[in-house]
């Protein structure tokens, strides 16, 4: 499960944003856009956050430089609803990773309470996120109800470990809404979803 580092990419997204000066270097900033929706919707929070970033970085630089962007570049506006499937994704890769732990540790040498211990902290998650992501669903397209649901449920949440230490606060939601909001895009969904 080794992935990539994506901040180089962040970097070079930037910094192609930092050398484009004018209407003239649109298609730089065209493909800045691109690159932010392959990591919004392709990678774990992690480069949803950074993708949503450069999107915001592209908003600021348009509305600097007093230049719109092409209709041509709405297909590659943020969606809320990227932001459901990159939770999605986050709690996926990670019991995944959890199961694979304790599928390959080595038990025999340990009291069987262990196994018991680490299969129930996997159960507690896999039902506590997978209930959240199917509650979550329907306000995919409306950021602020789903940074309360999960607010809700998080106070609510079983004790848990691994809950513990793999929850995303609500306050990431709100700043990845927020960002998506700067940009000023459509907040439907898109083909995709």
């Amino acid at each position: 499960m080794a992935q990539r580092s994506s901040m180089p990419l962040f970097r070079l997204g930037r910094a192609t944003l930092h050398t484009a000066t004018s209407a003239e270097h649109l298609p730089r900033v065209g493909a800045v856009l691109v690159l932010g929706r392959q990591l919004r919707q392709r990678g774990l929070l992690l480069e949803l956050a950074l993708g949503a970033e450069l999107t915001a970085d592209v908003a600021r630089w348009s509305r600097s430089r007093g230049v719109p962007l092409p209709s041509e570049l709405d297909t590659l506006a943020p969606r809320v609803a990227e932001i459901h499937g990159g939770l999605a994704r986050e709690v996926a890769c990670l019991m995944q990773a959890h199961e694979q732990l304790v599928a390959a540790e080595s038990w025999s040498s340990g009291p069987p309470f262990g196994l018991w211990r680490a299969k129930r902290e996997l159960r507690v998650y896999k039902d506590f996120h997978g209930r959240l992501i199917e509650q979550l669903h329907p306000l995919r397209n409306d950021w602020r109800r789903m940074a309360e649901m999960y607010q809700d449920a998080v106070e609510r949440r079983p004790k848990s470990l691994l809950l513990e230490a793999t929850l995303v606060t609500p306050s990431f939601i709100e700043s990845i809404g927020q960002k998506i909001d700067a940009f000023g895009a459509p907040q439907g969904p898109s083909k995709k979803d």
